[in-house]
């Protein structure tokens, strides 16, 4: 088994959202609170969380955790490729085989899609969801690329490694299309699910 550690992204502003995204709750569970305990159960220690924009109102909703796993992103206003590259800078020493890229507000992931991911992974491929007609996180990248991911500062986070036409396991991964970006959003995910 690789030796891989999970990046939960949670940095962001949330502008159309409207609100602190990361702490809104589904019956009375924040929403990075649901996505962090079910890597947690495939990941435990190595499991860590990019916080950024709101850090001082999210870091709470998560469970104690050593400082160290939670990384700050300073530059979290220049988008997720910054976040991608503060996690990835800070976790590089650690001699990892891969980091999975992973967000907060896809709120339909179950363990066993993440999981499924994992299943696939080899020491050089890269493997990641596929939904819409597209490449997408959850995505998890095999060491070699980790030199190109903290050099990432914009907004379209790792999207261009993710369409290379060679490298890159596309797994159908259906629920990772389902995001919360609007309180729209949570209002019909609320309407429609209970978290199990």
């Amino acid at each position: 088994m690789a030796n891989i550690a999970c990046l939960l992204l949670a940095a962001g502003q949330a502008r159309r959202f409207g609100d602190v995204k990361q702490i809104q709750t589904v019956d009375g569970t924040a929403l990075i609170r649901i996505v962090y305990d079910r890597l947690a159960g495939i990941f435990g220690t190595d499991l860590y969380v990019v916080l950024g924009a709101n850090a001082t109102q999210v870091a709470p909703a998560l469970p104690p955790l050593p400082a160290n796993h939670i990384i700050y992103n300073q530059d979290w206003a220049s988008g997720m490729g910054a976040s991608i590259a503060a996690g990835i800078k800070s976790l590089q020493h650690l001699n990892y085989d891969a980091i999975m890229i992973a967000l907060a507000d896809q709120i339909a992931i179950t363990t066993d899609d993440y999981a499924g991911l994992i299943d696939k992974l080899d020491d050089k491929t890269i493997i990641c969801a596929r939904y819409n007609d597209r490449c997408g996180a959850p995505a998890i990248f095999p060491a070699q690329h980790f030199e190109y991911l903290a050099k990432l500062n914009n907004d379209a986070g790792a999207r261009d490694l993710l369409k290379q036409e060679t490298g890159v396991i596309a797994v159908p991964v259906p629920s990772a299309a389902i995001d919360i970006d609007t309180m729209d959003d949570l209002d019909r995910w609320k309407a429609q699910h209970s978290v199990t």
